[in-house]
């Protein structure tokens, strides 16, 4: 079964957002396993030392890594794939024997360019900036609409 991990930077604090991620959850255990780990986010108490907590934050992502997981991270910058190449993606993972995928969401800070410089892949969703809870919740729904192309599954239709 397929394991997908997301890490994030910081609570979500809408209950929406939880719900809408809970239920995403849901819908994909019948494929794989969707996991989410937090990480606690820097209280920004001095902007001038902006690095500094940033470098904190990447410090705990890469605790939380190990070098053999494939490692995507949500960055702006990122491509842009469709839903079908997210699932190729995935799908090629798996026939290369791995089956544990993670990905990377950062804090409102962004993200340490240590943790950019580990990613297999940066993924954008778009050239906008969405906030970092929302972004979980749309990478939750294209993780179970990828499992879903690669099942055949009407969903994606």
């Amino acid at each position: 079964m397929v394991h997908f991990r997301i890490i994030s930077v910081g609570k979500t604090k809408e209950g929406w957002v939880q719900s809408g991620f809970d239920h995403y959850s849901k819908l994909i255990s019948k494929y794989a396993r969707l996991e989410e780990s937090i990480i606690k986010a820097e209280k920004v108490t001095d902007e001038s030392r902006r690095d500094v907590f940033l470098q904190n934050e990447g410090e705990r992502i890469l605790n939380q890594l190990d070098q053999e997981t494939p490692l995507i991270v949500l960055d702006q910058r990122g491509k842009i794939l469709s839903s079908e190449k997210l699932a190729k993606y995935v799908e090629n993972n798996l026939k290369s024997g791995k089956s544990r995928i993670d990905f990377v969401i950062g804090s409102a800070l962004g993200l340490s360019d240590e943790v950019k410089a580990r990613a297999d892949m940066l993924l954008s969703f778009s050239k906008m900036t969405f906030p970092h809870e929302l972004s979980k919740l749309m990478l939750a729904e294209q993780l179970y609409r990828a499992m879903s192309i690669l099942h055949g599954a009407k969903y994606h239709k």
